[in-house]
């Protein structure tokens, strides 16, 4: 199965201590090369969900070039 994950599911899959690799083990995991900007723009904040932007961007993810810039 080809899964792609998008901001909020990786934000909270940090949160909640989910370990992508476990749960989609066998699948082919991707995101959005728009979703890999608004962690990074997240994760220059000081907000709680900043410190896990940081995390989810650093797990190594195959990325998907998006037509359009908005990650919605």
């Amino acid at each position: 199965m080809r899964v792609i994950l998008d901001t909020n599911f990786l934000i909270e899959c940090m949160k909640r201590h989910i370990d992508i690799d476990v749960e989609f083990a066998g699948d082919e995991v991707y995101t959005l090369d728009s979703v890999i900007r608004e962690l990074e723009r997240i994760g220059n904040g000081r907000s709680k969900d900043a410190k896990f932007a940081r995390i989810a961007k650093a797990k190594p993810l195959r990325t998907l070039e998006a037509k359009e810039r908005n990650t919605d």
